[in-house]
């Protein structure tokens, strides 16, 4: 019984942290304009900047550098056609990820599935396709946190 009421009270409190993030309208509104999951894009800004929007990684092997709440890449952002100098904000980047999602799902093809899909956008669509999902902290963080925000919408009322 006290493994019942712990299990609860710890799903009680994945759904509290996971009911409102700082960026919610922007989400909703790129998310569903572009047809994409709006948990996922949630899921993703918190596990790669944890919501800042100022957010800069330091300098990739390569010398680059991954910018604001999604933290895209400025060597991706150029091959996306995108301005990489206004991936600070958050609209933007936002965009960008939805973008670069959009693109990995057409690379990848309907044979990946969504946690492939979340692989690639860590790794890229080439190492994915190379190698499999091979960063399986990232992406079962992503995943955790895409059902919980899925979840704590469903519990209140939403679809």
């Amino acid at each position: 019984m006290t493994a019942v009421i712990l299990t609860a009270a710890a799903g009680a409190v994945v759904l509290a942290d996971h009911g409102h993030t700082p960026f919610d309208a922007l989400f909703e509104r790129v998310g569903l304009e572009q047809s994409v999951d709006p948990d996922l894009l949630r899921a993703i800004a918190r596990r790669e900047s944890s919501f800042v929007a100022s957010a800069v990684s330091p300098p990739n092997a390569n010398g680059t550098r991954d910018y604001g709440l999604m933290q895209i890449n400025e060597a991706t952002a150029r091959a996306l056609g995108r301005d990489a100098a206004k991936l600070l904000d958050p609209e933007y980047n936002v965009r960008t990820a939805v973008e670069l999602l959009k693109r990995l799902k057409q690379e990848l093809g309907s044979q990946f599935d969504s946690m492939t899909w979340v692989a690639a956008y860590n790794a890229g669509s080439p190492a994915i396709k190379a190698r499999g999902i091979f960063n399986v902290v990232y992406v079962s963080g992503v995943v955790f946190h895409w059902l919980a925000y899925t979840l704590a919408r469903q519990a209140k009322g939403g679809k």
